[in-house]
């Protein structure tokens, strides 16, 4: 019978000596877990604020668009006025280039504009010719 006694205690250790590992393994497992659990949170918090930057991004880049599109727009009536300003300046440097020349001829045939005070040449046909209806 002590040998029966013996043999179960030494189970009881046995068991004991399991159980304190189970116990160990879970204990290990819970702190895992809570690592895992504490990460996951952090990954979502990440990915909340990787979202709400990509919603920000979008609308920032929809109102440089629309800006760019206002500028762009801008920019091409400005080039188009520019365009008509110029070809406008350049018609009056050659009237003005033409009106010295005629001045430095010696003015003949020349008339004063009353608006302008100004010497303007005769009109000519198109054979250069000075046009006797003025």
């Amino acid at each position: 019978m002590n040998k029966a006694v013996e043999l179960q205690r030494e189970r009881i250790r046995s068991m004991e000596t399991e159980l304190t590992g189970y116990r160990k393994n879970i204990v290990s497992e819970q702190q895992r877990n809570e690592q895992l659990t504490m990460l996951h949170n952090k990954l979502l918090m990440d990915m909340s604020n990787v979202k709400r930057n990509v919603q920000n991004s979008v609308q920032k880049r929809e109102q440089l668009k629309s800006e760019y599109s206002k500028y762009a727009k801008i920019l091409q009536e400005s080039e188009a006025q520019l365009g008509k300003t110029t070809t406008e300046r350049n018609v009056k440097m050659n009237q003005n280039t033409n009106i010295r020349a005629q001045i430095e001829k010696g003015g003949s045939g020349t008339k004063k504009d009353p608006r302008t005070n100004v010497r303007v040449p005769p009109k000519r046909n198109n054979d250069g010719q000075v046009s006797s209806v003025q």
